[in-house]
């Protein structure tokens, strides 16, 4: 459809104003992510303590910060590597420079493995703790508690993202230089100097096109499971506090629990992911005019929300967990910890004799 030249001024002015937030965002974003490269840090040296890593829960968690370390660094490199090409005189929007070009392929499919590990490790980490409360009893739910699960969940998972980023990498990329004197679509100008398209041919476009139907199918599954595990959880954290009010008995009377810790990280993906996700789908799905420009500031607050999440994991553990606290006490300051860790099945053991 030909657009009328009132519709291609707003086009070209909603394009330079999303070029623009991109990359005001980016610079923020360098900063939350070396931010979160510093507290994942310490977060993971607490996690990998030996006196943590009975605990399933914290197994898994510790997983999570190892892949959380990888996605800020590799959003990191990508921002640097944008921020870098956009300030280049002959800049052109889907265009690189070949060693730029080399760089961003990996640091995508970096950032697509690791965010797939950090989002489903954490629904599987909530899950688990699901079943062990609603199952406490059987024998099986003392096996999902135990290390070797935390183990097996991160080889299914790494085995699944790494087949999908090694097809995206055989499928989708093909760099291809651009012919001499290429007229550049935005900024609109004349190319001085060769550049290369990541995913030069058809058959690559069709295939980027099924894997944005993949990326949007994984995105609606970890909603649906982000908001299942965080109404699952509030639900049995209300049956304990009435249990508790009952029985008159104080928290520390029964051991340190992890739901309540695992609530409030699954929640705070909620709040990061959730929102930005079905906005994104509404959009794709919508007959909205322009997505494109809506897209655009839809993954950037999302990208911006997910490594603030990302970077606040030390202190969603070091206020919700009291062994994770101690540990961390002792490690930085020296204090002596007197907390004793419990393999989480026997707190779901405890609580489902508390209602029985």
């Amino acid at each position: 459809m030909k657009l009328t030249k009132q519709e291609l001024i707003q086009v070209t002015e909603q394009a330079e104003f999303s070029f623009f937030f991109d990359l005001i965002a980016r610079y923020a974003n360098i900063i939350v992510s070396i931010f979160g490269l510093i507290t994942n840090s310490i977060h993971l040296s607490i996690l990998t303590q030996k006196s943590l890593k009975s605990n399933s829960v914290f197994l898994i968690m510790a997983m999570i910060a190892f892949f959380d370390l990888i996605l800020l660094f590799s959003l990191l490199a990508a921002d640097i590597l944008y921020i870098l090409e956009y300030n280049d005189d002959d800049y052109c929007s889907g265009l690189h420079y070949y060693e730029f070009g080399i760089a961003s392929i990996f640091t995508n499919l970096f950032t697509i493995f690791s965010r797939f590990m950090v989002m489903w490790m954490t629904v599987a980490m909530a899950l688990l703790r699901i079943i062990s409360l609603k199952f406490a009893m059987s024998s099986w739910s003392e096996k999902l508690s135990k290390p070797s699960t935390a183990y097996l969940i991160l080889l299914i998972f790494a085995f699944l993202g790494f087949s999908y980023c090694f097809a995206h990498y055989l499928l989708v990329y093909n760099i291809r230089k651009t012919p001499d004197f290429f007229m550049c679509d935005f900024p609109r100008h004349i190319l001085t100097k060769p550049q290369y398209t990541l995913a030069g041919e058809r058959k690559n476009h069709e295939a980027l096109e099924f894997f944005n139907f993949l990326d949007e199918i994984d995105r609606f599954l970890q909603a649906f499971m982000y908001i299942f595990c965080t109404v699952c959880l509030a639900i049995f954290l209300r049956k304990r506090a009435k249990n508790r009010i009952l029985q008159n008995r104080e928290e520390h009377e029964r051991g340190e629990r992890t739901e309540g810790l695992i609530f409030v990280t699954i929640f705070s993906f909620v709040i990061a992911r959730v929102p930005m996700i079905i906005y994104t789908l509404w959009i794709r799905f919508s007959d909205f005019w322009s997505p494109r420009f809506f897209i655009t500031l839809a993954m950037t607050t999302m990208v911006i929300f997910q490594t603030i999440n990302a970077s606040i994991q030390l202190f969603i553990c070091f206020f919700m967990s009291t062994p994770y606290r101690d540990v961390a006490k002792k490690m930085y300051f020296c204090e002596r910890s007197n907390t004793r860790i419990v393999p989480s099945n026997q707190y779901a053991v405890s609580e489902a004799e508390n209602y029985s």
